[in-house]
């Protein structure tokens, strides 16, 4: 016998006297030995492949042993398999009438013998519960399979492919799921720096743009917060006071073509720009009297109006990049995942990872549980920065959530890559990630 997957026979002698066979000396140990042990699908994926191809080969030229037996398969040094045609040294021949698998006899044929090696290596084993999706569908269908030429090809296939989900590739999911929040996130903060830089040359661009916004939200009724409600007038009467003031302030801004279609000029949203155009339009120059007793009824409001403009603009570039970051996370990441769980049963950055989540039974992790696995995942970006904020001022609380969310982020992070099969996300969802 010359194949691979078989002990080679060098020579014998049966006579009245005397019957005995030379085998090639073979380094390695029995299969029934390395069982004590619960073995890797990386391992027992070559052993399968071996076994495989040996009995599609033996079952083609009439060479199947006539019994397939555990204690019959014996390990090299180098991880490969020899079928033997008697029992291993080092094993105990009275347990081969319990271990045997007949091919004659048993309606699975051969492939019932390496189910048989699946199931007892892989049994127990912790890289049992994360098997790769393909090589449990493959072992699942073993019991049906007729063709071994089949299994051997898949195999092939298999063992060419990532075992389990490398700390590499999982760091590589994590990089990406962070890094486009980041990336769109530093680009809006470069972009807002120098729009605070440009608005130092054209003050009365940014005041235009808060008294627009307050008049949408606060007067009307958008914003019920008004400090000091009690104390100042309704806000109809601050509606017409502040139209008076822009009608006034503001007429030559919005009259001239020129700086009204101006860059800073296009930085005030469309809805606050129409209303602007329409006040002036309805109403005309307020005379000086109706402008002091206008700016008069203001004065909380305009003081209101200049602190919010200041603490933003003040507000350091960490700051506003973290607030940025929080933002595209939501609508990128958390909402985008959501989406796509609720559609392809897995987020985004998995399908194209080629990554999938299994239960504690190996199972595919149903669409709910990667729902909450999503919910859970997002948590830290999303939850940080509102707990603080329920403790602190809004103001006061900013740098501390930030700093929060970003510890949160790190520690989750680096746990997920040094535990690439189940981070912390993965041990609070009851799921493991595994290679398609």
């Amino acid at each position: 016998m010359g194949r691979a997957g078989r002990l080679r026979w060098i020579n014998g002698r049966r006579d009245g006297a005397r019957c005995w066979d030379v085998y090639e000396a073979l380094s390695g140990q029995p299969l029934s030995r390395l069982l004590e042990q619960p073995q890797s699908w990386s391992v027992v994926r070559y052993w399968l492949l071996d076994v495989a191809q040996e009995l599609a080969a033996a079952t083609k030229d009439g060479t199947l042993p006539p019994t397939l037996l555990l204690s019959r398969v014996w390990i090299t040094a180098e991880g490969r398999v020899k079928l033997l045609d008697f029992p291993a040294p080092g094993t105990e021949p009275a347990r081969d009438n319990a271990e045997s698998t007949r091919p004659d006899q048993s309606p699975l044929g051969p492939a019932s013998f390496l189910l048989q090696i699946a199931t007892a290596a892989l049994h127990d084993a912790p890289d049992m519960k994360p098997l790769p999706v393909e090589a449990r569908a493959l072992l699942n269908g073993l019991p049906a399979v007729e063709e071994l030429n089949a299994v051997g090809e898949e195999l092939k296939r298999l063992v060419k492919r990532t075992p389990a989900v490398t700390r590499a590739r999982r760091a590589a999911m994590l990089c990406t799921t962070a890094g486009i929040p980041f990336l769109l996130a530093a680009f809006a903060t470069a972009g807002m720096c120098l729009m605070n830089q440009w608005s130092e040359g054209h003050p009365e661009i940014p005041e235009l743009r808060y008294c627009l916004l307050y008049l949408d939200w606060n007067v009307k009724g958008q914003n019920v917060h008004r400090q000091n409600a009690d104390k100042r007038p309704s806000p109809e009467v601050e509606r017409e006071a502040l139209e008076i003031y822009i009608a006034g302030k503001f007429r030559p801004i919005i009259t001239d073509r020129k700086r009204w279609n101006s860059f800073m000029g296009l930085t005030i949203p469309q809805p606050q720009r129409k209303l602007a155009e329409r006040i002036v339009a309805e109403r005309p120059a307020p005379s000086d009297e109706q402008f002091r007793e206008a700016l008069a009824t203001l004065e909380p409001v305009l003081k209101e109006i200049a602190e919010f403009r200041n603490a933003t603009q003040e507000m350091p570039p960490a700051a506003i990049g973290g607030i940025q970051f929080v933002a595209i996370w939501l609508i990128f990441v958390a909402l985008a995942g959501l989406i796509a769980v609720g559609a392809f049963r897995r987020g985004l950055i998995m399908l194209m990872f080629g990554v999938d989540c299994v239960t504690c039974k190996g199972a595919l992790a149903s669409r709910p549980r990667m729902l909450w696995r999503t919910i859970v995942f997002n948590a830290p970006v999303l939850l940080a920065p509102l707990v603080l904020a329920l403790v602190f001022p809004l103001m006061r609380a900013l740098t501390p959530s930030l700093l929060a969310m970003a510890g949160a982020l790190v520690v989750i992070a680096v746990w997920s890559a040094l535990l690439p099969v189940r981070g912390l996300t993965d041990r609070l969802s009851g799921t493991y990630l595994v290679p398609r």
